[in-house]
């Protein structure tokens, strides 16, 4: 299994589109990184599923089928974030607000991107809610 990676912020990323054949890959390519506001990317699985993952000092993580059928679903915070009431991440220039409920420290969205990338499909480590 695998997934592309498409950065939603900077489409001129050296790495869109980039194939992740293991999640050692996607490590390498979120240090290559560097700081950076929040924005969201994309990984695409050969399984037709996608993860949309905001990546900051907190992350979020959404899933869904490339294709739009099905409903999207979000992992939800293990615990009650002590934060804002909302975290924005930038897609294509624009803020983004994502409810706190969703945003958990980067390193819990990273595990769920290396599940993901493993097997195509949702981790079950965290609770999901439809959208």
């Amino acid at each position: 299994m695998g997934a592309y990676f498409y950065d939603r912020q900077d489409s001129g990323n050296r790495d869109q589109g980039r194939y992740l054949s293991d999640p050692a890959d996607l490590d390498f390519v979120l240090a290559r990184l560097g700081r950076r506001e929040p924005f969201f990317a994309e990984l695409e699985s050969d399984s037709g599923n996608a993860l949309l993952i905001g990546i900051g000092s907190l992350g979020c993580a959404q899933f869904s089928r490339t294709d739009g059928s099905g409903v999207p679903v979000m992992a939800v915070a293990p615990t009650d974030p002590a934060h804002a009431d909302f975290v924005e991440f930038l897609t294509g220039g624009t803020a983004t607000p994502v409810p706190a409920r969703y945003c958990m420290p980067i390193q819990q969205v990273v595990e769920l991107a290396h599940h993901f990338i493993f097997t195509g499909t949702r981790s079950p480590r965290v609770q999901w809610e439809t959208l």
